[in-house]
């Protein structure tokens, strides 16, 4: 290969939109065709293909999704394992302060994967506005959006599971027991026996300090908001005219596209368009789904701030949203504290099935597909960097990698603490 095709070849090595990258193309090859682009594999290739993109995908950062979303599961199914083995005994499997170590435990949890999430978020924004706009899209190509698109939503789950887990400082079930069990109104307070007053004032004094609940409602709302542009990017991307064909307008032809693929992906296994179309599918499944639930989340704010916590409507939405079971069902009218109509408490049940079901079902099974998503892409696009000779960084430990396994450390010193108590207790007992 002489000097020039050197220098020319070079040129093909930066990419900024997909437009202006195939007229590049076209004026190195001149009227040889696609054809003779062989002696450029390599730019070219890394140029729409690229390697693995070692920030939202690589080995650190990956195992990062599947910590998060397996220990948000973990959290959920725990918690309601837990409230419901001690409702069955009457009382609390642990001490108080094995509970309070427990609750820390999924505070920094959520703290974390919050940190997680937001961080996704804005470099997923960053990357697609970079090649949305043709600001800068070098190895930017389908496997690196897709990949892209697929951890904005995989990043949500787990922190919409952890959204609807009840108040940290309610995780007792003495507590919990005691504060849904009487008084669902201020005018009940003095109805109750003075201990349960007591009882109760201090789950309302925690509440109140703590506001968790209402702060992961918000978090909740704003990496939702966040989401949106990874969002619109892919629903333009999959659903506006295709910029490779033989009409009017399209940017490549059939022929000249599928010369650039022979050259880059002759060796490589591809994605099949019916793989392809699952991706999209469990993809806009999973962002609709935390749409869903976002809407709850803005519906029940609404209700706090315009009619107050004890409002009707906002005890039911409550209710409605949680995965503890309640006592009492605050819309019998006419009823003593303490009864349940058959009809209110088989709505109950179903209600708190339904949640129940969304959060360790659905959720985990949306979870699971986008994980086989970013396996098989990443896959993919290893294939095509190996045969391309552009080399692999997603098995390589960078500054992120280690961050964003480091950024669950916290969840390790709570876990640590709970253990240490409860190996003193059992010495002291």
């Amino acid at each position: 290969m002489g000097d020039r095709e050197l220098v020319s070849c070079s040129s093909l090595a930066q990419r900024n939109s997909f437009e202006g990258y195939i007229d590049k193309i076209r004026n190195f090859t001149g009227e040889g065709g696609f054809d003779q682009l062989g002696p450029c594999k390599t730019e070219i290739c890394g140029s729409l293909w690229g390697a693995v993109n070692a920030d939202i995908a690589g080995v650190g950062v990956t195992a990062s999704y599947i910590i998060a979303n397996c220990l948000s599961l973990l959290c959920v199914v725990g918690v309601i394992v837990y409230w419901e083995a001690s409702n069955r005994l009457g009382r609390s499997l642990f001490s108080a302060q094995i509970e309070d170590g427990i609750a820390e435990c999924i505070k920094a949890l959520y703290a974390s994967i919050l940190w997680l999430c937001a961080s996704i978020q804005i470099a997923s924004i960053v990357l697609l506005v970079g090649v949305d706009f043709g600001i800068a899209a070098a190895g930017i190509e389908f496997p690196t959006m897709e990949i892209t698109w697929t951890v904005s939503v995989l990043t949500m789950l787990p922190l919409l599971q952890l959204t609807f887990l009840p108040e940290f400082q309610k995780i007792s079930y003495s507590r919990t027991h005691a504060h849904t069990r009487f008084a669902t109104d201020d005018r009940e307070m003095y109805d109750l026996p003075p201990h349960m007053r007591n009882v109760r004032k201090e789950c309302e004094r925690e509440s109140v300090k703590c506001g968790n609940f209402r702060f992961r409602l918000k978090a909740l709302i704003i990496c939702w908001f966040l989401s949106i542009y990874p969002f619109l990017s892919r629903m333009l991307e999959t659903f506006a005219p295709s910029k490779i064909g033989d009409e009017p307008g399209n940017v490549i032809s059939t022929t000249d596209w599928g010369a650039i693929e022979n050259l880059c992906l002759s060796d490589v296994e591809r994605i099949s368009e019916s793989h392809r179309t699952t991706f999209m599918a469990f993809g806009i499944a999973g962002w609709l789904w935390i749409t869903i639930y976002t809407a709850l989340c803005l519906v029940r704010l609404f209700y706090y701030y315009r009619e107050g916590p004890n409002s009707r409507g906002s005890m039911r939405l409550e209710r409605s949203m949680e995965i503890m079971p309640a006592d009492v069902d605050i819309g019998a009218e006419g009823r003593g504290m303490g009864e349940i109509s058959p009809i209110a408490s088989w709505r109950s049940k179903m209600r708190l099935g339904s949640v129940r079901c969304a959060l360790i079902v659905v959720t985990p099974l949306l979870v699971g597909f986008n994980l086989w998503a970013v396996f098989r892409l990443q896959r993919y696009q290893s294939d095509i960097a190996s045969q391309s000779s552009n080399g692999d960084g997603q098995a390589d430990w960078g500054f992120g990698q280690i961050v964003a396994i480091m950024i669950f450390a916290p969840v390790a010193l709570e876990i640590y603490r709970v253990v240490k108590v409860h190996v003193n207790g059992r010495r002291k007992g």
